[in-house]
């Protein structure tokens, strides 16, 4: 067993080393009974939970590609079938596991805790007079809390864009700009289907002179593709902009949405310290959005 299933596999075989005739039975039927709450949380999209909240943080939580994650969220959705757990409390889990998700992926940080950590996870919290408490005792115990400062460096210093995980980078960018839109006004984000670099990653001879030292600057290609750079465009304007200069493509820009937006309004020039001031300036929104629960 190889990919994105291998850690469901590991977490299945270690969990039922010793099958009985009656325990294999018995573990078949609750395979084929989880069979639907499973394509919730692996295809929310062609097969979405019926309450539409809890199912926007299923999407989100696939976004992560962290699979080590399947058992624990598996369990929310059966203790919540069953009744012995209320939406609320199963949303703002799913919510607090996706905040930690995000920002360590974000981070780059490991993720074999996960591999022990999540499988037990519901357990050892449900109970507990303080869900909220408990869970972020539970991070900290297995060391994969991540702090406000740890995360904004992450955003300011770290590739927001990565080429073999576009759709954590495209809700990243999405969840962001929603948050700067305003009067609830949200473009349609499946048209935006591609992101942007207003410095491109592939530099011709015309942004190296406009960039002048920036050029060879050792830290150019993470900063690249750093949040600050970034934005949403459909995928004919991200074609016509290409290489083009900075003023060219500002003015290209469509308004539609609130990153691009903000691009459009800065007079420039466009260059390594522009962009960490856009990522700067995008942190305190990502912060509120994957922000840890108040206990």
């Amino acid at each position: 067993m190889v990919g994105r299933f291998r850690k469901v596999y590991v977490h299945f075989k270690v969990k039922n080393r010793n099958l009985t005739p009656t325990s294999a039975k018995q573990q078949l039927s609750d395979i084929r009974s989880s069979a639907f709450l499973y394509r919730n949380i692996q295809k929310p999209l062609d097969h979405p939970h019926t309450n539409n909240q809890l199912n926007e943080v299923l999407i989100a939580i696939n976004n992560t590609r962290m699979d080590s994650s399947t058992p624990f969220v598996s369990s929310v959705l059966r203790d919540l079938a069953s009744g012995n757990l209320q939406i609320d409390k199963a949303e703002a889990v799913l919510r607090e596991v996706l905040v930690l998700l995000v920002r360590r992926k974000m981070s780059e940080l490991p993720t074999t805790q996960y591999d022990t950590m999540f499988p037990q996870l519901l357990q050892r919290i449900q109970y507990e007079p303080s869900l909220e408490r408990a869970r972020h005792d539970q991070f900290r115990r297995h060391s994969v809390w991540v702090s406000d400062q740890e995360f904004e460096e992450a955003l300011i210093h770290r590739a927001t864009y990565r080429s073999r995980d576009l759709p954590f980078s495209r809700m990243l960018l999405i969840e962001i700009d929603k948050k700067l839109q305003s009067h609830g006004q949200l473009p349609d984000y499946t048209t935006l289907n591609t992101i942007e670099h207003t410095l491109p990653q592939t530099l011709d001879a015309a942004w190296k002179q406009y960039l002048g030292e920036d050029a060879g600057d050792e830290h150019l290609e993470v900063l690249t593709n750093s949040l600050g750079n970034l934005c949403l465009l459909s995928g004919p304007a991200n074609s016509s902009v290409g290489q083009n200069p900075f003023d060219a493509k500002r003015n290209a820009y469509s308004p539609i949405t609130a990153i691009a937006r903000r691009v459009k309004e800065l007079p420039g020039p466009w260059n390594l310290a522009a962009i960490r001031e856009q990522s700067k300036s995008l942190v305190p929104h990502a912060l509120e959005i994957w922000a840890w629960s108040v206990v």
